[in-house]
């Protein structure tokens, strides 16, 4: 078939701000069916095209050549015939994880989506990383004598050990620039069942050599696979998944105070915008009224949200005028120039990213954005928060969330970090994401389309200058496995024994 030119898909792209396809979408999925290797290599050549004209990122850690280089590899690589998922798992996915940008998606297609929900057989259990182990976390599959959690190490799935498929599912895990240790663990954790199903199929039993914890002896058993509806709608009946409201608690003392924020999207909670604005105002207020000396801000797992609130944040926990934002860069298409004063480009601006003629060229079709409110010079609150601060973080601290912690770390002297290395990088991450349908495979991808560069950029040596890291904690502390199994919180808990010995 032949697709669309670019300037028109471009130009679709902008005015829809949400899903571009090219092509018609299948209604239906044939496990197994195949694509011509021309069309899996079109499909990557439109993929190729559409980052190079509108991902401002994508140069951000991999030179031009670098990228232009990986794409023609990957091309090189389709010499017969693939299905879906083989193009998914062994073309597209290590293009993606090698431009090293958190915020890439790679979802099935719309079909091969549906037909999985109904039809896939996934692993059955949620697991836990702990002390270099795997263990069954929850199970939600027919097998009862696995009901019990918190006890079994998973040795082998399929007679493959477990320290082997964590290193293999590393390899189609996304992450910012260098921010990839904890950050891929707490992926595999969160989403084990899908990363499982990439690497290695979706058999339809899996036998496994588990080990009772502490002291049991290792055995094998034999479980059959459960449907995604099945394994969803069990994790529903238990509340997993669920994030914890934010909140706020005073110590007895009055001298210490904790402030959750596990996500920075109020709807995940079911607030509005003024609900989590007033939250975290009033939070502050009471801080200042108590004369609190010590506050712990707990950001683990919050992979960001709206900009507002961390810079909210940011200033009540500073006492000087401050740029949340360094810059905000765009790409826009070649074709740009040549619409920039028509109807058309004036409405790829303000539809795509809410901007309109007031940019300054920088080179290479990149823009910045400059009236963006958080480039602005911002006033700190009338009352911050000038105690000590203990900021928990953890792999799955990222993209706005984890810009925070950047400005924490680097303007904030009386800061301690304590937890895990952040999955966001210390120097920014990008946003917005828009999503593009391949023709053939019709694969989607979720590419960002802003990229936002730290001011913490600037003062590399506050993270032992790297900032393509995530923000490096002072003190790393590691979950055990009998601390999961007590319910101990040892991040938190370190905090508080600091806190205690002034």
């Amino acid at each position: 078939m032949r697709v669309p030119s670019l300037t028109y898909i471009y130009c679709l792209l902008a005015l829809t701000c949400a899903t571009t396809t090219f092509g018609q979408e299948r209604s239906d999925h044939t496990p197994g069916m195949q694509f011509p290797a021309e069309q899996l290599k079109e499909d990557l050549h439109v993929l190729h095209e559409t980052l190079t004209e509108l991902d401002p990122s994508l140069y951000r850690y991999k030179t031009r050549r670098q990228v232009d280089s990986m794409f023609a590899a990957q091309s090189a690589r389709i010499t017969k015939p693939m299905t879906e998922d083989a193009f998914r798992k062994d073309i597209v996915l290590p293009a993606i994880v090698f431009l090293q940008d958190l915020h890439f998606v790679v979802y099935p297609s719309p079909a091969a989506e549906a037909w999985l929900a109904t039809n896939g057989d996934y692993f059955p259990f949620d697991i836990k990383l702990a002390d270099g182990k795997m263990y069954l976390w929850v199970n939600h599959s027919a097998h009862r004598e696995l009901a019990s959690k918190y006890v079994t190490e998973i040795q082998k799935i399929n007679n493959v050990p477990a320290s082997a498929i964590i290193n293999k599912l590393k390899q189609y895990i996304v992450a910012d620039g260098q921010a990839t240790a904890a950050k891929k663990l707490r992926d595999i954790e969160a989403s084990f069942r899908t990363y499982y199903s990439i690497a290695y199929g979706r058999p339809q039993a899996f036998e496994l050599t588990i080990k009772e914890y502490p002291e049991g002896k290792s055995r094998t058993v034999k479980v059959a696979a459960e449907k995604w509806r099945t394994i969803e709608e069990s994790r529903a009946k238990q509340n997993i998944g669920r994030l914890s409201p934010p909140s706020f608690t005073m110590f007895p003392t009055g001298e210490t105070a904790i402030l959750m924020l596990p996500s920075f999207d109020p709807n995940v909670f079911n607030m509005n915008d003024a609900e989590l604005e007033r939250f975290i105002d009033s939070s502050f207020a009471v801080v200042h009224d108590h004369s609190v000396k010590n506050l712990v801000l707990d950001i683990r797992g919050n992979y960001g949200g709206r900009m507002n609130y961390p810079g909210k944040i940011y200033s009540h926990l500073t006492d000087s005028d401050f740029k949340f934002i360094d810059r905000v860069e765009v790409r826009f298409p070649h074709m740009f120039p040549s619409i920039v004063n028509t109807s058309l480009g004036r409405s790829f601006l303000t539809s795509t990213y809410g901007m309109h003629l007031d940019t300054v060229t920088k080179g290479d079709s990149i823009y910045v954005w400059d009236t963006y409110q958080w480039t602005f010079n911002q006033k700190p609150s009338a009352t911050p928060f000038t105690g000590k601060l203990y900021v928990l973080t953890d792999g799955y601290t990222f993209s706005t969330t984890g810009l925070l912690a950047s400005m924490l770390r680097a303007y904030r002297n009386n800061a301690v970090f304590i937890g895990e290395e952040t999955g966001g990088a210390y120097g920014g991450c990008s946003g917005n994401l828009p999503l593009v349908t391949l023709p053939h495979s019709q694969l989607r991808v979720h590419f960002p389309i802003r990229k936002f560069v730290s001011p913490a950029a600037k003062q590399p040596g506050k993270n032992k200058g790297n900032t393509a890291r995530g923000v490096i904690p002072d003190i790393e502390v590691h979950v055990t496995i009998d601390q999961l199994l007590s319910g101990n919180d040892p991040v938190y808990n370190k905090a508080l024994e600091i806190i205690n010995k002034q």
